[in-house]
């Protein structure tokens, strides 16, 4: 582990020049502290320590650097910079650097580094010295330090302009990034390996030329066969349709006579003897009769009589209600009544048993001594106001009740109007709709009797039919002759190439699946996986992609588990920290009640333990209450003794029982002894009053220790909560520390096995396009096999087949366009046939509405009638309600008004008379309610009587309407014979349509080959078709495939990087010979490479980020910013394995922002602090140095503080395993903060920087920074 012990300064910018002047610093481990006022030169140790390590000069000239010469008054300057320190092995090294500045004769400065040189310990007393003419002292003395030189610059000797530069702009953040990550090296051995490989190109673009020119000849014969295939097919679906429309047609006609089959099945009628004009007749007579006009004039008065007879009913209804609510409200009368009387008799017993009497009459005595008057006029007045408050009242619910019947009848009257004219309207339009229907009919008839005629329809059709067969089959035969004397020849020729392309695919298939066994085997489970691996022509499968993305998914929601998992466990460990820190908090409230409560019970004897508090206190209020009562049960004694003791000298009787004395000695014994009782009873209150004023001092004091007592309870129970709480919270720590080491195996397994699935993928085009030709070659030699056919082969020439075809394909054009004339013709008649069946049903119901239209308009004229009569009716009632109730408010005031002026006089009353008049005043009451409430039994039997009158009425009423219901049966009775004529004369009708449509289904028979066997060929040239496209696609898709490489080659081969390429070929032709082995596995090994820097780039950030994170949770203690990070992503798709972006993100409520110009200076400060140390924390392992020059700038003071406690933190960590092995310099003004660390960490003194009178820089070294004059050692 690489140190710094000592660095000298001389003539270096404000240090003086000579040994006299020299600044000295002799560093401490852990911590050296350099503080000093702004501008004394405490940066300039910082680029001392720079320069003398890395030989780089700060920015600005070389003559800024080295003492000013008019300062020295010299005309010569020597400056050096001499470190010692200890390197990564441990030996003492010493480096020193000189410069020197000179004045010429002429006045020219000139400015000159010397030489440096090294001085390494090698042993004890053993120095071997190395100079920079020998050697680079810049690569030497990193590595004596185990540094790079990135590190050396932005991490550990960081200028204080440059301090906050992970917070610049993008573009120096990723070059300063690139530097310590070394992807420089990264990329120029990429290059090298990549170089290898151009080699190669020339003879894959030689292959590529070969197979587009093969690909070119197999599409073309695929091409030939497509077409082929295309005109079959055409025939096939020519024959197809044709035969597809007759089954329709059949279909549709075979749909029609099954429905009118059910029809005719529905029908339970028998069969008429007859015709169908005969049984129209029939009915026709029929609905002329007297005897049918006289049924239908009788059901029309029936049907009067009925519609009475309910009206009656409804109006003897409404009655029965009204009845019904009159009789439940003197029942309810009545039952109050009762009750009333229930109430009196028990105030009667309740004042016997008081007071001692025996009747009613003397408490109406009593009280009518007092106030006869006024109660007679009380009386008659309440009396007069509640029988007229209750006509009123009772005028207004009959007003009311009557209102709600009518305008429920005008609500079901207008129903039934507005049911009446729809009826009417539909019944009118139906008369005109009859006769325009009529005409119809008529039209339609005489048309189909013009077709019926025509007989030569049927005969013709078949025979066209059956001629059209026989050529259509003749054609057929001779087509399938032609064609298989077309292929038989080629298909022969074409099996043999095919075997010998399918041989030699599948050698190329299995070298590469034998390549690839074990990854097979680790991805599919098998060695033998199924293809395409990256998908078939028209399906969009894709196992490898399919792999893959799985994969990648289950990776990245593994990363994502990992991140959560880790999330978790720091919120759970902050959660079980905040837990112990409010138990302790708790724990101390508690203790400070405890020691109230006990300094309480030290002093009071009430007590003497906090749980004795609450029980002692319930024990003194109870003895406290006891003691008022008995204070107030002595005072009510001497009252009673008091009066007893006048009643005994009046009355000479006990005051109790009321017996007289039997002689005035007894009396006066009982006086006596009252006066005695009397005379106790002082003592005995002074004694209750002493025992209440001490419990009431017992009370105060317990009622001042309560709180402290209920509030150390509620301690005791928040602690007992939370440390439920904190085991709870560690057993979910425990859990997800499980988790969390299960997710990240989880993750390595899922990355380790991504990196097998890219392996095979490289090769796994090449597989699926050789699979693709082997699977083409043998479905094609099956194919060829299956349709050689040379036992069918005709010995007649092509050309005599042909012509042959020709002639009876244009006879057959002439026979399809006779025969679909002769079945227009025939379609034509079924549909007018059609129409005039559907006019004939619309014109019976259109009948059947006109018969009932009279009835409806007598509906509408009564129902109309009845609504105008319940209107004017309902206006009358409404009318008078609002006058009724005025009059029923006017009498309930005077009735309130009256009640309070009596109310008011009896109170004067009741002050003398107390319960006596109590009672009497409810008796009164009673007899009041009594009187107003008459007996209600008399007219509660008459409204009974009422009721079953109206009941007989209604019975009446049904039974009449029972017996004119037995009528209208008899009258429906008589038109059945009409009904079932009617449904005979319909099952006529359509036994003749399905007589037509039999002759129908007979004329669009198909009389060719079967539908099934047609559409089986149909199926079979349609598969072969598709497996042609399927092939013909793919070649062309390999053929494009093939042609876009080779153009890319010939690109690459013509460029400049190229030009000379073929010479450099011939040259290196040997070289390519022995080497051509150890080409096959660079692109392993450049993956390895690519893979291995990933790797160290995520672990590196990784861990970064882990410090980063503990150092904000500790330094920062605001609530807007919860953790910071450095996000690294790929710069491009094409370099995204050598090349990252990077930026500084904060997480503000759980969202990601970018960190530069939203923070404040002081966040920006701390936060490039922070990052310096993470980085330091993982790239220094070697060398654990860091300087930090002004870390305080832009720092409040809180954050001041917090920084110092976290370098405390961290320099306890780094030195807590091996003592003094990490190194903090720290370069400051902020006297507070550098007292704070020097608290914190105990430094064996401190530097201070100062300027003297000769304005040189001076550094001392001291023990503290107490004195204000800071005393030199």
């Amino acid at each position: 582990m690489s140190l710094l012990d000592t660095v000298e300064l001389q003539g270096i910018r404000g240090v003086g020049v000579g040994p006299q002047n020299a600044n000295v610093i002799e560093f401490l481990s852990p911590l050296t502290i350099i503080c000093g006022p702004n501008g004394a030169g405490k940066t300039t140790i910082i680029e001392a320590l720079k320069y003398v390590t890395t030989g780089e000069l700060p920015k600005g000239s070389f003559q800024a650097f080295i003492h000013d010469m008019r300062l020295a008054d010299r005309t010569r300057v020597d400056a050096s910079v001499k470190l010692k320190f200890k390197d990564i092995k441990g030996r003492c090294c010493v480096v020193t650097r000189r410069l020197m500045q000179s004045k010429g004769a002429k006045g020219k400065v000139t400015n000159k580094s010397e030489e440096s040189t090294i001085a390494i310990e090698k042993e004890p007393g053993e120095w071997k010295s190395l100079s920079s003419k020998v050697i680079d002292c810049r690569k030497e003395i990193l590595n004596l330090l185990g540094l790079p030189a990135a590190i050396l610059e932005y991490v550990v000797f960081c200028h204080q302009e440059e301090s906050s530069w992970p917070l610049d702009e993008p573009k120096k953040l990723k070059e300063r990034f690139d530097e310590i990550f070394q992807v420089t090296g990264y990329v120029k051995a990429i290059e090298v390996l990549k170089k290898e490989l151009k080699e190669n190109l020339h003879n894959e673009c030689v292959n590529l030329k070969i197979l587009v020119a093969r690909n070119e000849k197999e599409i073309s014969l695929n091409e030939s066969a497509l077409k082929e295939k295309f005109t079959q097919k055409a025939e096939k679906v020519v024959e197809l349709e044709k035969a597809e429309m007759l089954r329709k047609r059949h279909d549709m006609v075979e749909a029609e006579r099954q429905i009118l089959v059910d029809q005719i099945k529905n029908f339970s009628v028998a069969d008429y003897e007859g015709n169908i004009d005969e049984l129209k007749h029939e009915i026709e007579s029929i609905l002329q009769s007297d005897e049918f006009e006289n049924a239908q004039r009788n059901r029309e008065r029936i049907d009067l009589e009925i519609e009475t007879l309910n009206n009656k009913i409804k109006k003897y209804m409404s009655k029965k209600e009204m009845l019904n609510n009159e009789i439940v409200q003197l029942k309810s009368v009545q039952m109050m009544r009762e009750k009333l009387n229930i109430e009196k008799k028990q105030c009667l017993e309740k004042c016997s048993r008081n007071f001692d009497l025996k009747s009613e009459h003397l408490i109406v005595y009593i009280s009518n001594s007092y106030k006869a008057d006024l109660q007679a006029e009380r009386e008659r007045l309440q009396l007069v106001c509640q029988e007229e408050i209750d006509g009123i009242s009772e005028r207004l619910a009959q007003i009311t009740f009557t209102a709600e019947m009518k305008s429920k009848e005008c609500k079901r009257l207008e129903r039934d109007i507005s049911a009446a004219e729809f009826d009417l309207l539909e019944a009118s339009t139906s008369l005109q709709e009859l006769n325009h229907l009529q005409n119809e009919i008529s039209e339609q008839e005489k048309v189909l009797e013009t077709l019926q005629n025509n007989e030569r329809l049927t005969k013709s059709v078949q025979n066209l039919k059956d001629e059209r067969d026989d050529i259509a089959s003749k054609i057929e035969k001779l087509k399938k002759e032609c064609r298989i004397k077309e292929n038989a020849e080629e298909i022969e020729n074409k099996i043999n190439e095919k075997n010998n392309e399918l041989k030699k695919f599948e050698e190329q298939l299995h070298a590469l699946k034998s390549k690839h066994r074990s990854s097979f085997l680790q991805i599919f489970n098998s060695e033998e996986p199924e293809f395409p691996l990256c998908g078939k022509p028209f399906i969009s499968s894709d196992q490898l992609n399919i792999h893959i993305r799985k994969i990648m998914r289950n990776l990245t929601a593994a990363e994502d588990e990992f991140k959560i998992r880790e999330k978790e466990i720091s919120r759970i460990q902050f959660t079980i920290s905040q837990i112990s820190r409010e138990i302790d908090q708790l724990s101390e409230q508690t203790a400070s009640y405890r020691q109230k409560i006990k300094k309480f019970c030290m002093f009071s004897k009430v007590v003497t333990h906090e749980n004795e508090v609450e029980t002692r206190l319930n024990e003194v209020k109870t003895l406290l209450k006891k003691s008022q009562q008995d204070s107030g049960r002595v005072d009510g004694c001497a009252y009673l003794y008091e009066q007893w003791d006048e009643e005994v000298a009046m009355k000479k009787c006990c005051p109790l029982c009321e017996r007289p004395c039997e002689n005035t000695e007894d009396s006066m014994i009982l006086r006596e002894k009252l006066k005695l009782r009397k005379s106790n009873l002082p003592k005995e209150a002074e004694t209750l009053l002493r025992k209440m004023k001490n419990y009431e001092d017992m009370h105060n004091e317990l009622m001042e220790i309560m709180p402290y007592v209920g509030m150390l309870e509620k301690s005791n129970r928040e602690k007992e909560h939370l440390q439920e709480n904190l085991i709870k919270a560690e057993e979910k720590m425990r859990q997800l520390e499980g988790e969390f080491s299960k997710a990240k195996s989880e993750r390595d397994t899922l990355f380790e096995k991504s990196n097998v699935i890219r392996d095979v993928q490289t090769d796994a085009s090449l597989m699926d396009n050789i699979w693709k030709s082997v699977s083409c070659s043998k479905r094609s030699i099956q194919l060829l096999n299956a349709e050689v056919d040379f036992e069918t082969c005709s010995e007649r020439s092509l050309n005599e087949i042909r012509k042959e075809i020709k002639i009876n394909e244009e006879r057959f054009k002439e026979m399809i366009d006779e025969l679909d004339m002769v079945q227009a013709a025939a379609y034509e008649k079924n549909k007018l046939i059609e129409k005039l069946n559907g006019t004939k049903e619309q014109r019976m119901k259109l009948g059947d509405k006109i018969l009932r239209l009279d009835s409806f308009k007598k509906v509408l004229n009564v129902r109309q009638k009845e609504y105008q009569e319940v209107v004017e009716e309902l206006k009358k009632i409404t009318l008078k309600q609002p006058i009724v109730e005025q009059e029923l408010q006017a009498k309930k005031e005077e009735r309130s008004i009256l009640q309070n002026r009596n109310i008011n006089k009896e109170a004067e009353l009741m002050r003398l008379l107390r319960d006596l008049e109590d009672s009497a005043k409810e008796l009164e009451s009673l007899d009041v309610k009594l009187q107003n409430m008459g007996d209600g039994s008399e007219d509660i039997k008459l409204r009974e009587e009422d009721l079953s009158k109206v009941n007989t009425e209604i019975d009446m009423c049904n039974a009449k309407i029972c017996q004119l219901m037995g009528q209208i049966d008899y009258l429906s009775s008589k038109q059945e014979r009409k009904h079932r004529l009617e449904d005979q004369l319909r099952k006529l009708e359509l036994q003749e349509r399905i007589r037509i449509l039999d002759q129908s289904l007979e004329d669009t028979k198909w009389h060719g080959k079967p539908y099934a066997e047609l559409k089986k060929e149909h199926d079979v040239l349609l598969n072969k078709l598709t497996e042609l496209q399927l092939i013909v696609e793919n070649k062309k898709g390999i053929y494009c495939e093939q042609k876009k490489r080779l153009v890319v080659l010939e690109k690459t081969l013509s460029s400049a990087e190229y030009a000379k390429f073929k010479e450099d070929f011939k040259k290196e032709v040997v070289k390519k010979c022995v080497t051509t082995k150890t080409i096959e596995d660079l692109m392993n090994y450049i993956r390895v490479v690519d893979d291995s820097v990933v790797k160290f780039h995520a672990q590196k950030m990784e861990e970064i980020n882990e410090v980063l994170g503990s150092l904000w949770e500790k330094v920062y203690h605001g609530s807007d910013i919860e953790t910071i990070q450095i996000k690294s992503e790929s710069a491009g798709e094409m370099e995204k394995k050598k090349s990252y972006n990077y930026r500084v993100v904060m997480y503000v409520n759980g969202t990601e922002i970018d960190m530069p110009g939203r923070c404040s200076a002081g966040q920006k400060m701390l936060a490039s602090i922070l990052i310096r140390i993470a980085l330091s924390d993982v790239f220094c392992d070697k060398c654990s140095i860091i300087a930090l020059d002004e870390p305080t700038t832009n720092l409040d003071v809180l954050k001041v503080e917090n920084l110092g406690d976290m370098l405390a933190d961290i320099i306890s960590v780094r030195c807590s395993n091996n003592a003094k092995t990490f190194q903090l310099i720290v370069i400051t003004h902020d006297s507070r903060f550098v007292e704070h660390l020097r608290q914190l960490c105990r430094p064996e003194w401190v530097y201070s920087v100062s300027k003297n009178s000769e304005g040189l820089s001076r550094v001392k070294r001291h023990r503290n920074l107490e004195d204000a004059a800071m005393r030199e050692e």
